[in-house]
Formats: structure tokens, sequence, C-alpha cells
């Protein structure tokens, strides 16, 4: 993530058959320190296979890593969430839901230690349930956005923001809406992180083009 994440990504492209051979190598082991790694492997590809795939691929790893004892309760509670959310992108919505919701549970366990991974595992939840339940997705994206503002992280506030503006948005309260997704606009531009910014930006285009301000939406939309 960040402001280079894009040289990062075709780096890590460029190693994807190293990659193939490190989770291999460590899920072929039995040792509890090896399924930490593996499971560490899992929460720090994520945002590779969300933003270059292969969805499946990132699945099946993250089960296989799963499938270790690694006796790790961070480790572990990462890897489960990010599970969740990857579970969402082949379709896979009961399972997704189900370790989301782990991963939720595994990082409250934590404490403090856990915060960061909370924050992360809510908003992911809170995205899962968007078409379901937005008592449940309002809940997530607040207690998320508290905990970013707690760890003093605008990487993680700007998408809660963002998050919460869209959910105002679908409930028809549009002054609010567009306060949270200028907030999140901000926070985007201050921790360099492209894709929030693209995603407020859209938001606020959608925003606009539903109270028939099409000049504004095209220029967001642009």
């Amino acid at each position: 993530m960040g402001p280079d994440s894009p040289l990062w990504l075709d780096r890590l492209a460029f190693d994807h058959n190293n990659l193939r051979a490190a989770f291999s190598w460590v899920t072929a082991s039995d040792r509890a320190r090896d399924g930490e790694l593996a499971q560490r492997l899992v929460r720090a590809l994520m945002w590779s296979w969300l933003m270059r795939g292969p969805f499946d691929e990132g699945v099946c790893w993250a089960e296989r890593a799963l499938s270790l004892d690694s006796g790790h309760a961070l480790s572990q509670a990462g890897a489960v969430w990010v599970a969740g959310y990857l579970n969402d992108f082949v379709g896979s919505r009961t399972v997704a839901r189900q370790m989301l919701e782990q991963g939720v549970s595994l990082c409250r366990r934590l404490g403090p230690s856990g915060k960061r991974e909370l924050a992360w595992a809510l908003n992911y939840l809170g995205m899962d349930a968007i078409h379901t339940n937005l008592a449940t997705v309002q809940a997530c994206f607040e207690e998320s956005l508290d905990l970013w503002r707690q760890l003093g992280d605008p990487r993680g506030t700007a998408p809660a923001l963002i998050n919460l503006g869209y959910l105002a948005s679908v409930e028809g309260d549009c002054d609010r809406a567009s306060d949270l997704l200028e907030n999140g606009l901000a926070g985007a531009q201050l921790s360099g992180e492209r894709i929030w910014y693209v995603l407020a930006k859209i938001n606020l285009g959608g925003l606009a083009a539903g109270q028939g301000h099409d000049t504004q939406a095209h220029l967001l939309y642009r």
C-alpha cells in the first residue's frame, strides 16, 4: 500500500513463481514456525491478490496456511479475515461471511495487539454485509473508523470514511455522505493511497449524479 504500490505490485508479479515456490515449501512443513510464516505471507500478499489476482489462488494458499497449526494468534487472525474477504471475490459468500466474522472474533481476543487487524477485519466485514444488513454495516464501519483514529493512521481512516459516506448515500443522507466522502478524499491524499483517492472520487461522482449535478459528476468521474 502507499504511493509506491504500483511499483511493488509489479515486483511481486515478476516474482510470482518464486512466491508460489515459497508457499509450496512452507506449507509442506508441519512445524509451527512455518505455519506462522505461511499465515504471515497470506496477510502480506492480500493487497497483491486483490489488485492483480488471481483470487482463487489466494484463497487456495490461505486455506493451506490456515490448515497448519501455527500457535501464533496474530498471524492466524490476519489470515482468517483475508481468506474471508478473498472468498467474496470467488463467489463463496457464505464461507466469506463466516470467515470474516471469525477473523473479527479472533482479533478481538488479541486485545491492544490486535487493534490494527481488527480495524481492517471490521472494514471488510462491513463491505461484505453491504447488501444484506445495513445496521451491521454501520456498526462495523464506525468501529473501524474509531480504531483507525486511535491508531492515527490515515491509510485506514480514509477507506472507513469513504465506506461510511457510501452507506450514507445509500440511505439518502446526501449532506452527511458528502462530508464523509470529502474527509475520506482528504485522508487518501494525506496517505498517498491512490485506490482510496479513486474510490472517493467515484463515490462523490455518484452522489453528484444522484442529485442532478451532471457537470460536477462528469468532472469527478473524469
